[in-house]
């Protein structure tokens, strides 16, 4: 997960997820970091509801809406839509190739999550 992680950290994701509902552009390093592993759980595994405790990769544990401030209001289809431009590039960069035909959701329905 460090390697994907650390690609998704090369997108521009202030001028990505200009316009979404969760605003990133006034997030911390950490905070960002955070919600780059939280994204690329649910991109690759399939999501999580954001009210539910999980252990995500990193040793990152917790309910997204606990882990990244919050949008207003907080609520699942809010991070779907936040996480949809990314999982877009993520499709088109083949970069993410690999990473993509070795994932849980690709291999349960074909395409990462949201699409």
């Amino acid at each position: 997960m460090d390697k994907i992680v650390e690609l998704i950290a090369t997108l521009d994701l202030h001028q990505l997820l200009t316009g979404v509902p969760i605003d990133v552009s006034k997030y911390s390093k950490d905070e960002l970091n955070i919600f780059i592993v939280l994204a690329a759980h649910c991109i690759f595994n399939g999501p999580v509801s954001i009210h539910k405790d999980t252990i995500f990769p990193l040793g990152v544990k917790g309910k997204i809406e606990d882990l990244i401030p919050p949008a207003d209001p907080f609520k699942n289809s809010n991070w779907r839509a936040t996480v949809l431009p990314i999982s877009r590039i993520i499709n088109a960069d083949k970069r993410f190739d690999l990473i993509k035909t070795n994932c849980t959701q690709v291999r349960l329905y074909s395409k990462l999550w949201p699409l």
